[in-house]
């Protein structure tokens, strides 16, 4: 049988694609990493969608688990491999226990013979820690890397993906010289975070191609598998957010009160802190994503979703809306985030997944108060992780919404969000149950206090009715479990 040449690959994860290109033909890919960091996971993704999209054929060598068990695991991210081993498009290979002289004879033996009956695009060998460690000595890796690895490679042009383990708390692993030859090195890495796991891939070697990030962080996220939590290197909006529309909510008093809100805009609001001003916020929202169809995502830390997306709602009943359940759960949606159980890193690459799949038009985070008191000790965490929301919303041309409480009056303690957003607006309370607005920062000169001054009467008219409240609730609860 004529081996052919493989293909050109994809790495199929945003963040890498922009930085780092195409996989060429014949690339040889070296991924180091901690127990845990990832690694499996990484490649399973490569392997998926280039699979899915590409139609390239992959043969997959494993030292460590049986087939049932990766497949399962894999599932559960949502990378369903299972099916492309039925389409013939993936073989999955589980190598036996190497020992002995004829280790390195046993190995090439099975991989040239695999490639020539199979003759695929790509060769993943997970792990190769086992069978180096077999080849102790230096004559048996020499025999290693040319009879098997060198003429894949080179004479064949595929490409492969060795993976490699790291001890716990190491940052090299002698593979043999396997290293330098190769194209690519990274590093998968698992750290901690107060006390949380954190993960970051290092790109420590790419042969031909000047990077200009050498450490990405990245989440393993349900869906996607992985996610890379990175600012994106530009600001101008996605064409597919803009396509129809460049701004949104015309004519209506917000957008007379702060000028014309573009597709990316992000808009901040300062409220005295422990007021109510962050929940009738959301329904005044709500309403206008409801009444334009327009997807509105909120975000919290401090609250269920059920009590959030009820408190909307019976609100919304209220103010003589006329919305039906289905059209509401069509419109808006609540995600929680998990502030206690998560590293940054985590919590972003999550929440950023759940906003790529509902590809919201508004997002409105309920309670940055939450987040800053949360990591009030690490405060250029916290401005990290809101620089990139914001480059990110800015980039996917989503219209946001960030509620910051403060403590008195004093919207200096707003920083780094003030600075980057676009739109500031200011909420007083007045009494126990009616608060005032100003407009703070607003690139399109003086506001309309007419306008204002509705936004004003409706802020302070939201109000639930509880025996509403109280059964949306209910039944909220009800779907939920």
């Amino acid at each position: 049988m004529s081996i052919s040449a493989g293909k050109t690959l994809r790495w199929c994860i945003p963040g890498l694609d922009e930085e780092l290109g195409e996989i060429q033909s014949g690339t040889l890919i070296v991924l180091l990493g901690h127990p845990g960091a990832g690694k499996t996971t990484l490649v399973s993704k490569i392997v998926t969608c280039n699979i899915k999209k590409y139609g390239i054929k992959v043969v997959y060598f494993s030292t460590s688990e049986t087939k049932e068990k990766y497949f399962t695991y894999m599932e559960n991210l949502g990378l369903r491999l299972r099916e492309f081993e039925d389409k013939g498009l993936l073989k999955f290979i589980e190598l036996p226990t190497f020992s002995g002289e004829m280790a390195c004879d046993i190995f090439i033996d099975i991989l040239t013979r695999t490639v020539a009956e199979e003759d695929p695009d790509l060769i993943v060998i997970d792990s190769v820690t086992p069978i180096l460690w077999y080849l102790r000595d230096d004559p048996s890796r020499r025999s290693f890397l040319h009879a098997g690895i060198y003429k894949v490679i080179s004479e064949l042009h595929k490409t492969m993906i060795l993976i490699g383990d790291l001890p716990y708390g190491k940052e090299s692993v002698d593979l043999g010289g396997i290293e330098f030859v190769a194209d690519v090195v990274l590093v998968a890495k698992l750290l901690s975070e107060r006390g949380k796991p954190t993960r970051r891939l290092e790109i420590r070697k790419f042969r031909g191609k000047s990077v200009r990030v050498s450490e990405f962080p990245f989440a393993i996220v349900e869906g996607p598998g992985i996610k890379i939590v990175k600012p994106p290197h530009t600001w101008s909006p996605k064409e597919h957010k803009v396509r129809s529309k460049l701004t949104i909510l015309e004519g209506d008093p917000l957008s007379q009160a702060i000028g014309p809100i573009f597709r990316g805009e992000q808009i901040l609001v300062t409220y005295p802190t422990g007021s109510s001003v962050p929940l009738r916020f959301a329904v005044m929202i709500a309403r206008r994503a409801v009444r334009n169809k327009l997807k509105l995502l909120v975000v919290t830390s401090s609250s269920s979703a059920e009590l959030i997306a009820s408190y909307i709602y019976s609100a919304l009943v209220a103010l003589g809306e006329n919305c039906s359940k289905e059209e509401f759960s069509k419109y808006v949606k609540v995600h929680v985030q998990d502030l206690f159980s998560m590293s940054v890193t985590e919590l972003m690459g999550r929440t950023l997944a759940v906003s790529e799949e509902y590809d919201p038009d508004i997002v409105l985070v309920l309670d940055v108060t939450v987040e800053r008191d949360v990591l009030w000790q690490d405060i250029e965490l916290f401005n990290h992780m809101n620089y990139a929301f914001v480059s990110i919303d800015r980039y996917n041309g989503i219209v946001t919404f960030r509620l910051l409480g403060i403590y008195g009056n004093d919207v200096r303690e707003a920083g780094l969000l003030a600075e980057m957003s676009d739109a500031v607006i200011h909420v007083t309370q007045q009494s126990s149950c009616e608060y005032s607005m100003r407009v703070i920062k607003n690139p399109f000169g003086k506001p309309s206090p007419s306008a204002i001054q509705k936004l004003e009467r409706e802020l302070n008219l939201v109000v639930p009715q509880e025996e509403k409240f109280l059964q949306s609730l209910s039944e909220a609860r009800i779907l939920m479990q």
